[in-house]
């Protein structure tokens, strides 16, 4: 997103629907200043055991680069902008990334990750089971120094974790899952230094030559560069596509497994993976889109009239042509085909799909109220997109809940896609958090 003139609009209270977070855990342990974190040590470059083909995999050097801009809550110092801005219904600039060349960027339920074109990672946010992968002050971007040594070429974050994947192949992992009974840690766990809690990103030993990750709030998933899907992470809702027995629920949840599912009729070999808060989709190589997990909403659209946990994924059926992306909210999710038409499904009682009419679908329906779209995504109860055509800016577009200045047009909810203006400028990335929203 080109470089913009913003105001900091007067403070407002605003109504919120859901539960603030806990932020009694936030510290001041380092200054503002971008320095190296001592606390923790880097790992050294691991090797590849064999060459396999596709490895490395493309580096973000030919992506566009572009400033990076916030808006809605920052209550859990989410936007970056410090410590006494904590909510913004016009987007603010972050003037720290001026320099870095960030070409992506990437926000989970209270804090965001940016990756510079040169594959490094900054991050803000809430930090209280360090889902940061750093020390330091939270509420402005700060290197991720334990990877400063390895080319990223992906970041997902959850709720409270965040995976990042290298450009051979291998994944870290940070922060902390957490279950229905509270914080279920990370394997290789939240460390005490000097008194202070610290987590350092964690390579995961398990995995070698992944191409694909994603994260839910509470889960992740890696696909190989054989087609096999691993998870791990909280799998109460079916989310992992594996049933975990109780006496075996923490090494099992906490270590990536294989799911052993093979479409009939099919190969066993999926390209990409998306991920809800409790929900799960996978892409067969045939473009075949699969669903499980939590679907009391019909957000996984498989056309079901009951509620059901769904530990087996099972096939999404729909009119659309092919998958392009898939983003995933608390209950809805959105499907962008390889058209550029937009299909939305799960709860709607907040207007986050889109129709008008505020209802749930149980299936993937289109959302003919928009121009056709290069990119969606998904926060807990709104939906974002940028349209294809960029040729006159002003090209995203939000809807559903907008309480909390998500979707940048003070404070209002949105039943079907409203162009949100920029100045006339053009948005070429997008990514939407719990309640914020980052535009690059």
């Amino acid at each position: 997103m080109p470089k913009v003139t913003t105001q900091i609009s007067s403070p407002r209270q605003l109504r919120q629907r859901v539960e603030k977070p806990n932020t009694d855990t936030k510290q001041n342990i380092n200054s503002k200043t971008e320095k190296k974190d001592k606390s923790v040590k880097s790992e050294k470059p691991h090797k590849m055991p064999r060459h396999v083909e596709g490895f490395p995999l493309p580096n973000l050097l030919n992506e566009e680069i572009g400033d990076v801009f916030v808006v809605g809550s920052g209550d859990c110092d989410q936007l970056g902008l410090g410590e006494d801005v904590r909510e913004k219904e016009k987007f603010g600039k972050l003037a720290y990334f001026d320099d870095k060349d960030i070409v992506k960027v990437v926000a989970g339920g209270m804090h965001t990750v940016a990756i510079s074109k040169q594959g490094k990672l900054y991050s803000w946010g809430c930090n209280d089971e360090k889902a940061l992968g750093r020390a330091g002050e939270q509420d402005v971007p700060l290197p991720i120094t334990a990877l400063e040594h390895e080319t990223i070429v992906q970041v997902c974050c959850g709720d409270n974790c965040t995976a990042a994947l290298t450009a051979d192949g291998r994944v870290y992992n940070w922060g902390s899952f957490r279950s229905s009974t509270g914080s279920f840690g990370i394997k290789g766990g939240i460390m005490e230094k000097d008194g202070i809690r610290v987590t350092n990103p964690l390579l995961v030993k398990d995995l070698n030559h992944i191409k694909f990750i994603a994260a839910g709030s509470n889960h992740l998933v890696a696909i190989g560069h054989d087609g096999k899907i691993y998870t791990w992470g909280i799998g109460e809702q079916g989310q992992l596509g594996r049933k975990i027995l109780q006496r075996f629920e923490y090494n099992a949840s906490l270590t990536p497994r294989v799911i052993n599912f093979k479409p009939k009729g099919k190969s066993s070999k999926f390209i990409k993976a998306y991920a809800g808060s409790f929900h799960t989709f996978f892409v067969h190589e045939s473009e075949e889109v699969y669903a499980c997990g939590l679907d009391n909403y019909g957000q996984l659209g498989l056309a079901k009239t009951s509620y059901e946990v769904n530990h087996t994924p099972e096939k999404v059926e729909g009119d659309f042509n092919g998958v392009n992306f898939i983003s995933a909210g608390e209950h809805h999710s959105l499907l962008l085909d390889n058209e550029g038409k937009i299909f939305s499904f799960g709860r709607g009682d907040s207007g986050q799909l889109g129709h008008d009419d505020e209802k749930d679908k149980n299936f993937p329906e289109l959302l003919n109220n928009i121009p056709l779209a290069s990119q969606i995504t998904c926060g807990s109860n709104f939906s974002l997109a940028i349209t294809a055509d960029q040729s006159a800016g002003d090209n995203l577009y939000g809807w559903g809940y907008g309480e909390m200045g998500q979707l940048a047009n003070g404070g209002q909810d949105e039943t079907t896609p409203a162009n949100i203006k920029v100045g006339g400028r053009v948005v070429i990335g997008i990514t939407a958090g719990g309640q914020h929203t980052v535009a690059f």
